[in-house]
């Protein structure tokens, strides 16, 4: 299971919807408020509107708008829509399936512990997302500081900022790196080979 940055800004692109229900909100206004960039912007919205969680109007004064009301989606459902596959091991799907599969031991486990992730994020709705953001930041979840240039500000030809401007867009924590001795081996996998001669 491994929720990426396609699901990060999914779920920008839905608060900043909700935030702005009484109108349509075009694609390059979004990315504005939100930095999301326009090259990944499409393939979100395509996903989110294949799953019927958006609602979009073409035409010079189209746009988007949330396919159904805040109270009615959850945080699983943006997830699930945009992701690839939302479960920890592929055998949960029930389309895979491995060799050790009869006499593993964690398939139940990683059910469980799926099952938890699944009803937990379903539970988070939308709706209440906003609420407790507004509550904290006013109405506005716009990442624009008054007073200061926009750094996710689309161009006139409608390009993305450029990767340096973007320091403020989530992201996922970054992995430790692992460092390898003189043999080739990892230094957790020479820390488990000196326990199991110990």
């Amino acid at each position: 299971m491994n929720i990426t940055s396609k699901s990060r800004y999914a779920l920008k692109i839905m608060m900043d919807l909700a935030l702005h229900q009484e109108n349509l909100s075009h694609r390059v206004d979004i990315a504005q408020r939100q930095g999301v960039p326009l090259d990944y912007m499409d393939q979100i919205l395509l996903r989110l509107k294949d799953h019927r969680l958006i609602d979009s109007t073409r035409g010079r004064s189209g746009g988007y708008r949330l396919g159904r009301v805040p109270s009615q989606i959850s945080v699983y459902d943006i997830f699930n829509a945009v992701e690839d596959g939302f479960i920890p091991v592929l055998c949960l799907d029930g389309f895979h399936s491995c060799q050790a599969e009869q006499f593993c031991q964690s398939k139940d486990a990683w059910g469980t512990i799926s099952e938890s992730i699944r009803e937990t994020l379903s539970k988070i709705l939308l709706s209440s997302i906003i609420s407790d953001r507004s509550s904290l930041n006013g109405e506005s979840l716009n990442m624009k500081i008054p007073g200061e240039s926009n750094p996710y500000a689309i161009d006139q030809e409608g390009n993305s900022p450029p990767q340096e401007a973007r320091v403020h867009e989530c992201r996922a924590p970054r992995r430790s790196s692992t460092s390898t001795n003189s043999n080739g081996l990892t230094n957790d996998l020479q820390q488990a080979k000196r326990l199991k001669n110990a």
